[in-house]
């Protein structure tokens, strides 16, 4: 049986790990592609654009599940899931002049997502913490080896 559930679990793990390579390479992705290979031999593939370019695990998720929904309309086991950065760019190192209200939670949230890309860096993937969908995943080692 195809649970769509774990597969967005699994959605959610590889985009932590895209934005963490892009956090680490100090990149910006303009979009997401996904590839989905089916049990019995079909791939599909998919991309979706970004509003703006970002390296935010949930922006990149949200592109993530925008193609899955348009790639998953088979009742077939999915034997692979790849997601992958596209059109990368370099971050701007240019700070803001006038900081808004926005800007503050923006580099908050930029500091929880290095803290958490430490502590994934320094623990094994299944003591390292997970949140939200990746615990669906969490404890089967599976994650990004094939579904």
């Amino acid at each position: 049986r195809v649970h769509r559930g774990f597969l967005e679990a699994v959605c959610y793990r590889l985009a932590e790990r895209v934005g963490g390579r892009l956090r680490t390479e100090r990149s910006l992705a303009g979009g997401v592609r996904l590839e989905v290979r089916f049990a019995d031999g079909m791939e599909v593939r998919g991309r979706d654009v970004l509003p703006a370019p970002a390296s935010d695990d949930l922006l990149l998720f949200e592109a993530a599940m925008r193609v899955f929904a348009r790639l998953f309309s088979r009742r077939v086991r999915v034997r692979r899931l790849v997601l992958a950065a596209w059109r990368v760019e370099p971050e701007p190192f240019q700070l803001e002049l006038f900081r808004s209200g926005d800007a503050a939670g923006k580099d908050r949230i930029r500091k929880l997502r290095d803290a958490l890309d430490t502590l994934r860096s320094r623990f094994p993937e299944g003591v390292a913490p997970v949140f939200g969908r990746a615990l669906h995943t969490a404890g089967t080692g599976r994650a990004g080896t094939g579904v």
